[in-house]
């Protein structure tokens, strides 16, 4: 999958690069610490995330420490598995995840919907959006929304309120 980004050109370069295979050891180890990052973020293990994308947990670890260049069919199956834009995970640039997060919206909009109606309470809806976009951002950061962080931000609110 290639996003239609102004960074789309820079994934197709880096691709064409890519099978030149002149990746140098300090862009290897780059890669290797974004795909910790989000394997951080998704809180799971080497084995787990070898595993979710298909391949031998030794070939993820030597991707993880720089040992080895990631291949291209990883690269799109990690990417389309996590969510995240490839070209951030090969170069940095921009943010980490892709924005097609409406199953990320939709689950935080009903998360706070289900809080709000537990405590028996309600908020504007602009007051609503900020919660929204707070929770949102910290989904495209790459961190996985919780219900307790749904539900701290709707008590902070009410206390606010």
């Amino acid at each position: 999958m290639f996003y239609h980004t102004p960074t789309g050109a820079v994934l197709h370069h880096l691709i064409i690069v890519r099978k030149r295979s002149i990746l140098l050891s300090d862009e290897k180890k780059r890669v290797g610490e974004r795909l910790a990052l989000v394997r951080g973020a998704q809180k799971m293990s080497q084995k787990d995330i070898s595993d979710a994308v298909g391949v031998p947990w030794r070939t993820y670890q030597k991707y993880e420490t720089g040992v080895r260049e990631v291949s291209a069919e990883f690269l799109v199956n990690f990417a389309t598995k996590f969510s995240i834009r490839p070209e951030w995970l090969l170069s940095g640039m921009g943010g980490m995840r892709a924005l097609s997060g409406l199953d990320d919206l939709k689950s935080i909009i009903v998360l706070i919907e289900e809080m709000l109606i537990e405590k028996g309470q309600s908020i504007t809806p602009l007051t609503k959006a900020d919660i929204v976009a707070r929770l949102l951002r910290k989904c495209l950061d790459g961190h996985h929304v919780e219900k307790s962080d749904v539900k701290d931000y709707v008590e902070i609110t009410l206390t606010r309120d």
